[in-house]
């Protein structure tokens, strides 16, 4: 019997071992949420500087695996930007026409399916203005020509100005039937994670935390799982079963 609890105990290592193996090329991600202590934790309500995060389930092509800061919630409506979707675009594709100045390290960010010709300006520690928006915390938007030719001969860091084609937007009470009906996760903000230098990974770090993977049967981490070690369970649970007969 002794002997079948220690192997028993090694199969359980063993297992947990290649389950977590799966996340290895996740786990290389810098975890800045955890970093900046980031409090994913969902919110009642959509408010101008507020994340709405998609849900797994969400399958909208232009919505699909988002993280969505919003910029305006009210009775007209709501506008937000997609801040997660690198268009493969850079400033200089947007605007041409500026010449004397490094448009080609700027990229573009796809804001939104709406008024794609457009460009948006996120800006962190700017000084509101009559062209330039306060949103929340030290966060500012603002679309106008002459904030960005002082951005630009300024040198903004990359880490404090991101441009962006297009944005999202709803119509009044429409935000708020796609949450009832679990599209999205609503989350206070870090400004931090908007401006990260890894934007791609910025949805499966916050969902991971939202949703966290393996606590359902229908997740679709666990199911991937299951598949790639189905074999290794099922000769587990043969190899501990022959060991109690044995025993």
């Amino acid at each position: 019997m002794h002997r079948v609890r220690s192997s028993l105990i090694i199969c359980s290592i063993l297992l947990l071992t290649v389950l977590a193996g799966a996340d290895d090329a996740s786990n290389t991600v810098a975890s800045f949420i955890s970093t900046n202590n980031h409090p994913v934790t969902p919110a009642m309500e959509p408010a101008a500087g507020r994340f709405l995060v998609a849900r797994r389930a969400l399958d909208d092509p232009h919505f699909r695996q988002t993280v969505i800061y919003l910029l305006r919630h009210g009775p007209s409506g709501t506008v937000g930007l997609i801040i997660n979707r690198p268009s493969g675009l850079n400033l200089s594709d947007a605007l041409s026409e500026i010449d004397g100045m490094d448009l080609k390290s700027r990229p573009l960010f796809f804001g939104g399916p709406v008024e794609f010709t457009t460009v948006s300006m996120l800006i962190r520690n700017e000084q509101e203005s009559r062209l330039v928006e306060h949103i929340a915390e030290d966060i500012y938007l603002s679309g106008d020509r002459s904030v960005l030719d002082r951005l630009l001969s300024e040198n903004k860091p990359e880490n404090a100005l991101h441009f962006y084609l297009g944005h999202a937007s709803w119509l009044p009470d429409q935000l708020a039937r796609e949450i009832r009906q679990e599209d999205w996760y609503v989350i206070d903000t870090d400004p931090a994670v908007i401006f990260s230098t890894s934007p791609e990974s910025v949805w499966k770090r916050l969902i991971e935390k939202l949703d966290p993977s393996g606590l359902y049967a229908g997740n679709d981490r666990l199911q991937t799982s299951r598949r790639q070690h189905g074999n290794l369970l099922y000769s587990l649970q043969g190899t501990s079963d022959s060991m109690k007969r044995n025993g």
